[in-house]
Order: C-alpha cells, then structure tokens, then sequence
C-alpha cells in the first residue's frame, strides 16, 4: 500500500494510503474521512459525488448515467465508482452544518454548574447522527447538548454496510467501535473545553441505540445481525466500566439500554419510557421513521413491536436531487394559486430535497393531479432551481411508505384493532418532527386517524438516555418494557405483503 491519494477538504490537504485497484471510496473509508454513499457503495445513489483527477479507471456506465455531461467533462466522478490505477487528487465538498434534532422537552436554560458537581452524560447514538447530553447529576439540570453527524459513516451510510464493513475487515469491528468512542470523547472534550467544565468529573454514561450500533460502539462483532434468522446474541441493559469501552473516564460508569430484538434496540425502548408508552391504557402506536421504520403499538398493557425496511428514501437518500437536514435542504413545500412554493432549512438556496419536503412535494403534486394514484409522474418536475423531482423519486417514496403503513397495519391487525381503535400515533426522530401530518394523511403513509390524532415529538431516543440517567426508576421501567414487548417478524408475513402491495397505491386526494 502506498500514499497514492491526496485529499482536500476544508480548505485543508492530507495524504491517504491506497491500494491499486480499489475504489476512491474505499481508501475514503480506511482513511475515516467521511462521504456520503448511502447505497453502501455499490452505484446505485450517486451521492458521492467528488472532483477527481490523476490515475483513474474510466468512466463507468453507472456514472455516465448519474452524471451530467458538464460534470463528467469537469472531472466530477462517483467515488464507488472511479478505482486508483496510479497517484489520484480528489477534492471534497466542504463540510455543512447539519440539522440534529436534540429537542427532549427540558424547556430549561442550559445550566452553569459548579468546579465540584459531579456530571453525566446521556447519548443518542444514531445511525446518522449522534447526540450528546451533558447534566449536572446533583441538581438534574441540563448543562448543554452537543450534536453532529456520526462518524461512523466512514464505514458506510447504514448500518448494512457497517456490518459488511466489519465482517470483510480483520479490525473492522475494532474500527468502528474506535469511530464511535472517539467522536463521543471529542465531542465531550469540545464541549468542556468551551464551557470551562472538566470533564474529568463525568461519573455516569448512558447510551441509547438501535441493537446495531451497540454492537459497534461495544466492539462486537455484528456477524449475527447479517443473515437469518437475525438473532442477536446480546441485548444489552447492562452496566460497564466507561475505560472499559474504551472512554478515557477512569471514575465513570457506562449504562447500555436494553434492546428487544436484534431490529428493535434501545433507541426505541427509551422512546417507550420518555413517551410513557410502557405505562398507558390508551391505544397508541409510535412511529420511528428511519432507513428501518421501528413501530411500537401500546395496547391493553402489551407492547408488540415491528421494524420494517423502509429504505432511506425519508433521510434524502436515494433521491435524485436528495438531501439530509443541511442548509439549503427543501424541507417545506406548499400550493399557493397552483405553483409550489419552496422552504429551505436557514431561508437560504436551495441545495436539495429532504425528506419532509419530498413528503410535501408529492402530496402538492397530487392535488394538481400531476401524480396519479399508481404515482405515475409523467415528466420531471422542477421544485426549486436546480432541484427536481424524478418519476423513480415518486417510486422510492412509494416503497418507503408501503413499508410503514404495512408494519402499521399488521401491528394493528395482530392486536385485533382497527385504525379508527387508535386514541394517538406519536411520531418521532428528524423525520417525524418535521413531517406535515395533513400530507402524510394525504398520501397514506399513516393510518386512517384524524390529523389531530397525529402528534410529533421531539428526539424521544435522547429523552429515555437523559431519563435514564437521572431517575433511577427509569432501570426498572426499561425492564418493564422489555418484558411487555414482544416483536412482530414481517419478513415472511403473507399479510404484510398484501399490505404493502395495497399501499404501493396513493389514495384518493
């Protein structure tokens, strides 16, 4: 292996190792600089666009069909697609600030605690982003959050090909956990940094994730979670040293929440606990909305829970013009006298599609009957300069909410309830916060409820960590969870697939 690939990024440059013949994106990975690539690398987003030039395999045809022509001849290549056959240059796009969702609820000011209080840390580990709750332990006051997007997607965009990274590397697994314990550590020393804390004091750590992403975090090796039957070998609710996981935090220990199944983690439990789901005699359904949409349906004191594939159409991902909670993403579009009229995230230019916006752009798009109910979009369409929806946009959306409401569905049906049986849908994470639930209604990608049946809250994942951490109750709520939940399997399911096929359809507007 020898230093072949220059990068720069931030107006900064550094030399890379790569071998002859693999792809740019692969020496991207093993160098931790991330790219977005959220196919996993196999030339099917074309999101990981770079400037490239120097010793490269030709154009393949995957990017001459992702491509344009000026990009092409600006020397624009996909980084999955173009291979090192000599010394390489590639320039980066410049980091932008993300949009994390980190709203708990604590209404509060953050607080300025004393040299000698003793802190805590609450974590929601996502797949996309990560989330850092930092709490003074004796007054239970927030001191500050600190957010960004997770490291980890150096390794790949989902936690598919995380797992592909780590069974096909020798130290994956060990390279993964070092990406999520270093960017937590680093955050955490940022923010003491700033804040004149010392983190030193930090006596508590718990952490919130899907069962995935704690594997990675712990160093384990995913191998279960990869092929059928998909059972995972640890569920975790267990306490740890932080050194032990690798934290440079000697007088502090590390509380991992339990996860159900190996598709249902400690993400959604801390969503049960903060939304009290656990302890209700309504009938509620919370949604999750990610790349695999995770339910939860609340019903005469059970908890019967569904993770289902929705793919990452909601996140931006495989849309054409498709972006994640950056500026300049279209994250709001409304009809005013039959024209759309866009909103982006910062009221700046827009850069691109999000997924509420793409929610909105085609229940607009519906009411002018521009799309038909078999979401037949007859010729592109423009949302914004630069920014166009494709018909093969319409078909990833319609793929990832046939996905949601067949899980909903089935849920429902297994807990021999109706829609109309339902006394709320909770809908949480980035996604769901900023969802129009008149929209969603509009294009079937909820059950049949009355709009102000709907209700959005805010990063549930971050409220059960903080939770936990807090109120020692939380442990015994969590187990109660755990022993009231149990997991519907839809893989499989001749329901859920006649379901999902019904769905695939938008209803009538």
């Amino acid at each position: 292996m020898k230093n072949l690939l220059t990068v720069t990024k931030n107006g900064e440059t550094v030399i890379c190792a790569a071998e002859i013949g693999e792809s740019v994106l692969a020496a991207l990975r093993r160098a931790g600089i991330f790219i977005p690539a959220f196919c996993g690398g196999h030339e099917l987003c074309g999101k990981c666009r770079v400037s490239a030039s120097g010793a490269l395999s030709p154009v393949t045809e995957a990017e001459r069909e992702k491509l344009t022509p000026e990009e092409l001849a600006a020397g624009v290549r996909l980084a999955c697609s173009a291979r090192i056959e000599g010394e390489v240059s590639v320039t980066l796009p410049d980091d932008g600030e993300y949009s994390v969702l980190t709203d708990t609820g604590d209404a509060a000011p953050d607080y300025f605690p004393s040299c000698w209080e003793s802190l805590g840390v609450a974590v929601d580990l996502g797949t996309t982003t990560v989330a850092v709750y930092v709490y003074s332990l004796e007054t239970r006051r927030r001191v500050g959050v600190v957010s960004g997007l997770n490291l980890q997607q150096a390794l790949g965009a989902d936690v598919i090909s995380r797992i592909e990274y780590c069974l096909n590397n020798p130290d994956g697994s060990k390279r993964a956990r070092d990406l999520a314990v270093g960017q937590i550590s680093d955050m955490l020393a940022g923010f003491g940094k700033k804040r004149g804390i010392p983190i030193k004091n930090l006596r508590s750590l718990t952490v919130a994730g899907n069962t995935a992403m704690l594997y990675l975090l712990t160093g384990r090796s995913p191998k279960p979670l990869s092929a059928a039957p998909f059972e995972a070998d640890e569920l975790f609710g267990s306490f740890h040293r932080a050194s032990d996981l690798g934290f440079d935090l000697p007088e502090a220990n590390a509380y991992l929440l339990p996860c159900v199944s190996a598709f249902v983690g400690g993400d959604v439990t801390a969503g049960v606990i903060s939304a009290g789901l656990h302890k209700t005699d309504k009938n509620l359904l919370f949604i999750d909305f990610g790349t695999n949409g995770e339910m939860v349906l609340a019903s005469g004191g059970r908890l019967t829970c569904c993770s289902t594939a929705a793919g990452p159409a909601f996140e931006g991902a495989r849309i054409s013009c498709g972006v994640g909670g950056v500026p300049g993403a279209i994250n709001r579009v409304t009809l005013e006298n039959g024209v759309l009229r866009p909103k982006t995230i910062g009221d700046v230019f827009p850069a691109g599609l999000a997924g509420s916006g793409l929610i909105d752009a085609v229940a607009c798009l519906r009411r002018l009957g521009a799309i038909d109910e078999g979401g037949c979009l007859a010729e592109p369409c423009e949302i914004a300069e630069g920014v166009t929806l494709q018909p093969r946009d319409v078909r990833e959306l319609q793929l990832a909410k046939s996905a949601v409401r067949a899980g909903a569905e089935t849920l429902l049906e297994k807990a021999g309830l109706r829609a109309a049986d339902l006394d709320g849908v909770l809908l949480t994470g980035g996604f769901g916060a900023g969802l129009d639930r008149e929209n969603a209604l509009a294009l079937g990608l909820l059950p049949e409820v009355p709009a102000e049946k709907v209700r959005a809250f805010g990063n549930c994942a971050g409220a059960g960590a903080v939770r936990t951490l807090l109120f020692p109750e939380a442990l015994a709520e969590l187990e109660d969870t755990v022993a009231k939940a149990s997991t519907v399997r839809l893989d499989g399911d001749p329901s859920f697939n006649e379901k999902f096929a019904e769905h695939m359809l938008f209803p009538q507007i």
